[in-house]
């Protein structure tokens, strides 16, 4: 539905939890930390380490057969 929606020309804004669901739907990013931007831009801001503050996760990425894939290592104490 969102696909159908953008490919009309229509914007769409959705909140995600998900990163990997943002990272695969989304072409672009806005990554809120405390209430304030973090960091906005392409997908390229979900980065590893903008997680890991964000977030406080370790992450990686790896790859899958839709593209990057983020990978939650462990929790930062």
């Amino acid at each position: 539905m969102v696909e159908k929606q953008t490919e009309s020309g229509i914007t769409v804004i959705m909140t995600m939890h998900d990163l990997n669901l943002a990272l695969r739907f989304s072409e672009k990013i806005l990554m809120l930390r405390k209430g304030k931007t973090f960091a906005s831009g392409g997908t390229d801001v979900l980065r590893p380490d903008n997680i890991e503050k964000v977030f406080g996760v370790k992450a990686s990425m790896a790859h899958g057969s839709y593209g990057p894939v983020i990978v939650i290592e462990s929790y930062v104490i």
